[in-house]
């Protein structure tokens, strides 16, 4: 690939907004050093691959930071693992993002950089990748808002029942699910969806506008915001799941807190000690950047 002006224009222009957020989110404590370091690798391949990748991922950081932020008097009550602001390390990072940045670097690699309209039909490699990113970023989104959100409401009330089980348990637990946090993971997905939408029309009507190519043939762009609201739905489900099975909750007796690992102290509630809640979200993320673009391109054809 021949770097030209456009090229390292891009670049610069990816390298700036990539520090300044990363900047900006260390001093408000919503990433820690360690993943202030990982957040630029993530956001430099990210935003120089394709601005509808970025303008996903920021959608999903900034989204996810109101929702970690909202009612936290309440949640450090029964969360052991509470952070003020949430001050998410590389680990983090990497787990809700890896995918977002493999699938742009294979976008780079393949395809080139830049904003392309999704088309199974003609363009299917682009079409594909974007789509792993937009998948992956919607099921981020969609868990953490679900989280978050689906904990903070109703807080006089216990409305989490066990994914498996079906039976009322405890705010925090690994594998409860809500009616709250299920709208929350629906609306998690559908931002992602309705920013890549928004970002992308932009971007084409600019191409447009300055005579780079006409779009006007190609499949519709709307059921994007389908694509999002769903993989975020379906993502969350399946972070339920797994971590019904394979992460350990316990109740600890004395703080009165929801536990991830055994301990003094600690009843265990549900679950096998054999995945770490980022493990967990790792895996949704895969499972959901490989599903998404099949299940897009059988959205498609009934377009």
């Amino acid at each position: 690939m021949i770097l030209n002006v456009a090229s390292i224009l891009r670049f610069l222009f990816s390298l700036y907004l990539t520090l300044k957020i990363c900047r900006k989110a260390n001093k408000k404590k919503s990433l820690s050093p360690s993943g202030c370091y990982a957040a630029f690798i993530v956001g430099l391949i990210v935003s120089y691959s394709n601005f509808c990748h970025l303008v996903a991922l920021m959608t999903f950081f900034y989204a996810s930071n109101k929702a970690t932020k909202y009612k936290q008097d309440f949640k450090r009550k029964f969360d052991s693992e509470f952070k003020e602001n949430g001050q998410r390390d590389w680990i983090q990072v990497f787990s809700n993002g890896f995918f977002a940045t493999f699938f742009s670097a294979f976008y780079i690699s393949e395809c080139g950089h830049g904003e392309r309209p999704i088309d199974f039909e003609y363009d299917y490699k682009p079409s594909w990748y974007s789509i792993a990113v937009l998948a992956s970023l919607s099921c981020s989104c969609g868990d953490t808002l679900a989280s978050e959100l689906g904990t903070a409401f109703d807080q006089s009330k216990n409305n989490v029942y066990h994914i498996l089980k079906w039976k009322k348990v405890p705010k925090g637990l690994n594998g409860g699910v809500s009616f709250i946090g299920t709208l929350s993971s629906a609306l998690g997905g559908f931002l992602i969806g309705l920013s890549y939408y928004i970002c992308l029309k932009v971007s084409l009507s600019i191409k447009e506008f300055f005579d780079f190519g006409r779009y006007d043939l190609i499949q519709p762009q709307w059921p994007l915001v389908l694509i999002g609201l769903f993989c975020g739905l379906l993502g969350s489900l399946i972070d339920s799941l797994l971590g019904a099975y394979f992460q350990y909750s316990g109740y600890n007796i004395r703080t009165m807190k929801i536990e991830n690992r055994p301990g003094k102290n600690v009843k265990h509630l549900s679950g096998y000690d054999l995945l770490s809640n980022n493990q967990v979200n790792f895996l949704s993320c895969l499972i959901m950047a490989l599903a998404g673009p099949f299940l897009s391109l059988k959205l498609y054809k009934f377009f």
